[in-house]
């Protein structure tokens, strides 16, 4: 019986890894990652029945992170509603700088997730964190700025704005410091005041 190693499985995933940030889901090939790993083929398939179940490997456990992160926000929201507009811009912050966090942390992944998932399950990942966004950001307001019809509309273009924003930033790669300076820089130009502005 053969038995499968956990570093070998290791070295699989990072290689995996980056051939899945070059080239994306639809191009990446099992030939490549095994060929980046300095594995045969068929041995990469032993671990792996094939690329899907590779990519699920490397990409759900993220996934998931920020999934159950989005839903404890909600779930938070639902218990605790927002008083005043303070609380409001409180939890943009809190969305965006969790989501710095998660970046920082998984960096490779939240790139692939965001923007070389196409013909993967995770394609539409992008359009499902923008509505959960502004699911979070509905319920964040009061009331009477949501009794306005364009302001639903323009905190739909903001939920939009968030995840594009992390998107657009994975693609110009920049550093951890980089990144937080220019969220701090939408935060301020986009929720300075926002929920006066929107009920005025």
């Amino acid at each position: 019986m053969q038995y499968l190693k956990d570093d070998v499985r290791e070295k699989i995933l990072s290689s995996a890894l980056i051939e899945f940030r070059e080239h994306g889901y639809e191009v990446a090939s099992m030939r490549g990652i095994a060929s980046k790993a300095g594995i045969a083929l068929g041995s990469t398939y032993r671990y792996f029945k094939n690329k899907e179940a590779l990519f699920s490997a490397l990409i759900e456990p993220v996934y998931s992170k920020i999934v159950k992160y989005l839903n404890n926000m909600q779930a938070e929201i639902d218990g605790n509603p927002c008083n005043a507009s303070e609380d409001s811009v409180a939890y943009i912050n809190e969305i965006y700088n969790k989501i710095i966090e998660l970046v920082d942390e998984y960096s490779a992944e939240v790139v692939i997730i965001f923007n070389k998932s196409e013909g993967s399950k995770y394609e539409n990942v992008r359009q499902e964190f923008v509505v959960m966004v502004n699911n979070i950001l509905d319920k964040a307001f009061q009331e009477e700025i949501l009794k306005e019809e364009t302001n639903k509309i323009i905190l739909n273009i903001f939920s939009h704005t968030i995840v594009d924003a992390v998107t657009l930033m994975l693609k110009e790669n920049s550093n951890y410091t980089n990144r937080k300076l220019l969220l701090d820089r939408l935060l301020s130009l986009y929720v300075k005041d926002l929920p006066d502005r929107l009920i005025t």
